[in-house]
Parts: structure tokens; sequence; C-alpha cells
């Protein structure tokens, strides 16, 4: 519901901005430069909020890996053991 609701009011907010834009600056072009950067800056925070998720998990794993050496150590090992296990079951 939240991802269909988002898809059909960003078009909305888009316009909304662009005339904010309009009003405070004189040049029609500005505006419209503006209008036609959102969708860039929009892919551009989508790459950087994943990896700033993807350097948050790094960074957990490291903090474990450096201040609890034995849950670690056992994190590692249930991960090989169920590797180990699913390869079993595919390789049947």
């Amino acid at each position: 519901v939240k991802y269909l609701l988002s898809i059909l009011l960003f078009p909305f907010f888009y316009l909304i901005q662009t005339t904010f834009v309009l009003l405070f600056v004189s040049e029609k072009w500005v505006a419209l430069a503006y209008f036609l950067s959102l969708p860039v800056m929009a892919g551009f925070s989508w790459a950087y909020f994943h990896l700033f998720k993807k350097t948050k998990k790094n960074w957990k794993l490291y903090n474990l890996k450096s201040s609890k050496i034995s849950a670690y150590k056992s994190l590692i090992d249930l991960y090989e053991k169920t590797i180990a296990e699913i390869s079993g079951l595919l390789s049947k």
C-alpha cells in the first residue's frame, strides 16, 4: 500500500517542489533544471542508501569479529555447516 501510494504521489510532490523553486527564482530555466535533476538525485540517494546499509552491516560484522571472537567463530562454523547441508541437499 505504501509503495503504491508513493508511486502515485511522487510526481505531485515533484511538481510542488518545482513550483516553489519557480516562485523563489526568477529564471524559468533554473526551475526546469531543478525539475530535471530530481530523478537523477533520487537515483544517487537510492544508491547511497544501499551503500550505507551494506557499510553498516559490514561494520557490525567487523565489531563482532574484533570484540567477540568466540561468537564470531561460532557464527562462521554455523555458516559453513549450513552451506554444506544445503550443498548436500542440492546435489541429491
